[in-house]
């Protein structure tokens, strides 16, 4: 399995077709496979880089402790390393602010920004996630196969739990796969509560898309409206009927959102 030590932690990557290059990171405790039925329907001209963030899938769950800001560097270090020198940032939640982040400190490195379900900030109080979300975000005991469901139930839309459970359980069983560590979920957890660039989002000068889930519960569709207001050169997509979970719940509309937003660049 592909790796890159990036201050003493090794980072887990996969790298899918040629020619553009997108960097995809996953959100909070979730591992970068979430993304391989979007790169199914990504166009021939695109490298997808799919990235495990330190804490969760592939990548080591150091025991000290670290930031978004950590995060971003692992990325800027593996893309130096491996020879990427620009590319399109792809974040989902967390990953989100994983990808701001970057663009703020490594802004060389970021041709432009596809933010999904995400927004400036990961303060609780100032996120304002569903109090059905934040209960699932609390599960601390019982059988990972129910907390990790939980969480995803909580975040697609009831009609698409509805209609395609058997998707559904299956991505959960794809998780419980690459079970989360408690010390890389709370590493996470603390990085994410602490995130917050409402103030900065001007510094971001390349192009960027935010997308998002018109009923996503999660990470309400006004952040992601804010997130858009506050960015430069922005521009927002919103899914009807799609929840926190697009790669799951619409895999096809954010693949050709992708490829859309590089052929413009």
């Amino acid at each position: 399995m592909p790796s890159w030590m990036s201050g003493g932690v090794s980072i887990h990557y996969d790298r899918y077709g040629c020619g553009e290059v997108v960097v995809m990171l996953p959100g909070h405790s979730l591992d970068s496979d979430i993304y391989l039925e979007v790169v199914q329907y990504l166009g021939a001209n695109i490298e997808a880089v799919l990235v495990d963030n330190r804490g969760s899938g592939r990548s080591d769950a150091p025991r000290a402790s670290f930031s978004i800001e950590t995060m971003a560097a692992d990325v800027s270090s593996l893309m130096l390393g491996i020879g990427l020198e620009r590319a399109v940032i792809v974040g989902h939640s967390m990953g989100g602010f994983v990808a701001q982040t970057l663009a703020l400190h490594s802004p060389e490195l970021a041709a432009g920004l596809v933010l999904v379900g995400t927004a400036a900030t990961g303060v609780p109080q100032l996120l304002r996630t569903s109090p059905k979300a934040k209960a699932a975000r609390e599960l601390r005991t019982g059988a990972l196969q129910d907390i990790v469901r939980a969480n995803i139930v909580a975040g697609v839309a009831p009609a698409f739990l509805n209609d395609h459970g058997d998707e559904v359980s299956r991505f959960v069983d794809a998780r419980v796969a690459l079970p989360p560590r408690g010390r890389g979920v709370e590493g996470q957890r603390r990085a994410v509560s602490g995130f917050d660039v409402r103030d900065r989002l001007w510094e971001i000068s390349c192009p960027v898309l935010v997308c998002h889930g018109e009923i996503d519960e999660i990470v309400p569709l006004e952040r992601g409206k804010e997130l858009a207001r506050g960015l430069a050169n922005a521009s927002l997509l919103a899914w009807p009927g799609v929840g926190h979970f697009p790669q799951l719940e619409n895999p096809k509309a954010l693949a050709q959102a992708i490829s859309d937003f590089c052929a413009s660049l």
